[in-house]
């Protein structure tokens, strides 16, 4: 267990190291108070991360696959505790649960949050949210890189890796050498949306907090208020590619850097991405233009817009809104159905993902064409990703393993009293970590905001972004056996 502890130090001295910016931001708005808080906890967190990568530097190896999962589960369960630090210190939550729901909303790149409102809220906490959530999606990328798919849990393929994963020996080696493969195309696209963002005059805190949630796909917004604030179709447009570009592979990314044309056309996942959010933003757009009480007034084009920026919102899991209301403008059945979806594999993307959908519907096919032609043979691909039996069955079992977690997360929400809507929007929404759709529906509904949440209610939603984030099934793997003897 050494080897997990000397990794566990290593991220929270990356997060402490990351709050020297917002101790800097607080500095020169004046902020002394807060910039000694964003100090003081650096410091802590640097004292914890040191005994522990000095305590046991030259222990560590690779790990084994259980020790990776466990690694997992404390990167984003531990970790966010030392980065609540400074907003448990501040004095905008009035309790440490939800300075931790905040952290752990942030770095889970969820986007929920118990703020009321941000327009008053320190802009260093603000900052330090929109960072955690991008530190979370680079954590995310590394996670999936590192656990899921060399494990192939949930039918995570395993054939991209060469792309990707490092063969070092030691853990550190190991890790770091994948981090460098896997996070230029993550820092890369983000350095371009902060630049375009800046180009086109938007303020440069408004554009920096806007690029970390947007690559994130986590969606927490710097300002109150929907997309609409900024009155800039350019901002929506850039946000909208970038969510985009967070909702496909970072494998994907990788062979279009490289020109790889071969292996982007044989890699189809991101295609369905891309039919999808044409297909849902067709839905948004007939909603937006028809309204729900009646006409709206948006022109067709304007309803157009509108309807593909929020698609490709709810497909990335990011849930920025460009109306208010904007989410409430489908069936609620096939909003839900969506954000279960997600994004596509090897992504910052909540959700089951496309690769499993296709998969799934590869057998499907398969299976009624055996009716007709059973002695037939068919080839079991998804683009360029072969799949076989097992791979088949892991991937039927992350899926249940998602539908069940999402029922019982509904039930325990259901114990509190509050309508099933409520409960079920809540539950998918921390499972798919796209927060910010419970808030705008919970706007539009009257539903209760996740500020004024009962502390039980706030910590089974905790727990579901937690194991949302690690696609659910490496949590029940833990409890089999066979991974801890391997």
């Amino acid at each position: 267990m050494a080897e997990i502890f000397y990794v566990s130090g290593l991220l929270i001295g990356l997060v402490a190291v990351a709050m020297v910016v917002p101790a800097l931001l607080a500095a020169s708005l004046g902020e002394s108070a807060m910039s000694q808080i964003f100090l003081i906890s650096a410091a802590l967190d640097l004292f914890v991360a040191g005994g522990l990568i000095f305590g046991l530097h030259g222990r560590e190896r690779r790990l084994k696959r259980a020790e990776l999962m466990v690694l997992g589960i404390l990167t984003f369960a531990v970790v966010p505790i030392f980065a609540a630090l400074p907003l448990a210190l501040s004095e905008q939550f009035d309790t440490l649960l939800k300075a931790y729901f905040e952290a752990v909303s942030a770095f889970t790149t969820t986007g929920a949050t118990t703020l009321a409102q941000i327009d008053g809220v320190p802009r260093a906490i603000v900052l330090w949210r929109a960072m955690l959530e991008w530190i979370g999606g680079g954590a995310s990328l590394l996670a999936i890189v590192l656990i899921l798919a060399p494990a192939r849990l949930g039918g995570t393929p395993d054939t991209p890796l060469r792309f990707v994963e490092s063969g070092a020996r030691t853990e550190r080696a190991h890790i770091l050498g994948t981090a460098v493969r896997v996070l230029p195309p993550y820092l890369l696209t983000s350095l371009v949306c902060f630049i375009l963002l800046a180009a086109i005059g938007l303020p440069t805190f408004d554009a920096a907090c806007l690029t970390f949630s947007t690559l994130s796909t986590g969606g927490l917004m710097p300002r109150d208020g929907t997309l609409a604030i900024y009155e800039s179709r350019g901002v929506e447009a850039i946000l909208g590619l970038f969510m985009f570009v967070g909702a496909t592979s970072i494998v994907w990314q990788r062979m279009l850097m490289s020109g790889r044309w071969q292996a982007l056309r044989e890699y189809r996942e991101s295609h369905w991405i891309a039919a999808a959010v044409v297909g849902l933003g067709v839905f948004f757009a007939a909603g937006f233009y028809l309204g729900i009480d009646g006409p709206s007034g948006l022109s067709v084009a304007e309803s157009a817009w509108k309807g593909l920026i929020t698609s490709v919102s709810v497909i990335s899991t990011s849930g920025f809104e460009v109306r208010e209301g904007g989410f409430a403008a489908v069936a609620l059945p096939l909003l839900l159905a969506m954000l279960m979806l997600g994004g596509g594999g090897f992504s910052t993307a909540g959700g089951v993902k496309f690769y499993r959908l296709g998969a799934m519907l590869n057998q499907a096919s398969g299976e009624l064409g055996r009716l007709v032609y059973p002695h037939g043979v068919r080839g079991a691909r998804f683009g360029s990703q072969p799949y076989d039996l097992q791979v088949m069955k892991a991937i039927w079992t992350g899926s249940m393993a998602y539908l069940g977690a999402g029922a019982v997360t509904l039930m325990l929400l259901a114990l509190f009293g509050e309508s099933f809507d409520q409960g079920l929007v809540a539950a998918i929404a921390a499972l798919s970590n796209a927060g910010p759709v419970y808030s705008g529906l919970a706007a539009a509904q009257g539903w209760t905001a996740y500020a004024h949440m009962e502390p039980a209610y706030l910590s089974v939603i905790t727990f579901a972004m937690i194991i949302g984030r690690l696609e659910i099934i490496a949590v029940f793997a833990l409890f089999n056996p066979l991974y801890w003897r391997s």
